[in-house]
């Protein structure tokens, strides 16, 4: 799936996420309890930054944002808890206590060092241009042309990524 997004990038795009990680330095079984309280995605045999750069991406960084998605756990038990009888009359009591289970295992397994969150991000390589050269294309559609930075919702590119942590970040 990197390697998808690296493609669809212009060259020296850049692409940013927000995972939810084994912890480094883990023993066997810690591990296999990161991949039991985690979300499937933890069960990777690398870590994303290693991934990131096999796919071909290149400066590669990743913050650490443990502190503030175990604070937002903390919420989402916190005002799932208040507003429990509106929830079950909503999606059933089942579902609530699954998704309460499952946010307390999570918090216990971050708050012990089990799992950790960061926030990655990767360029796309420049690509060489050859002067005079059709602009690539896609199979089955149309042309990829070169794109300054007004063209994209006057985004600036050169600028950092802004740093969306707490409240507003969740899962």
């Amino acid at each position: 799936m990197l390697r998808a997004c690296r493609r669809i990038l212009r060259p020296s795009g850049r692409t940013a996420f927000f995972t939810i990680h084994p912890a480094a330095g883990l023993t066997r079984a810690q591990r296999r309890r990161a991949s039991r309280d985690g979300p499937i995605g933890v069960a990777t045999a690398r870590p994303y930054w290693q991934l990131l750069q096999a796919a071909g991406f290149t400066q590669v960084t990743e913050t650490d944002c443990t502190d503030e998605f175990a604070g937002t756990t903390r919420a989402w038990l916190h005002h799932w808890d208040a507003n429990h009888d509106d929830l079950v009359a909503l999606l059933g009591e089942q579902a609530v206590a699954e998704r309460q289970a499952e946010r307390r295992a999570q918090l216990r397994a971050t708050e012990e060092g089990i799992l950790a969150r960061s926030l990655l991000t990767a360029c796309r390589p420049e690509e060489p241009h050859v002067a005079g050269a059709a602009a690539p294309s896609r199979p089955g559609g149309p042309a990829v042309h070169e794109l300054d930075e007004q063209d994209v919702r006057g985004q600036d590119y050169d600028r950092p990524l802004p740093r969306i942590l707490g409240k507003r970040d969740v899962t």
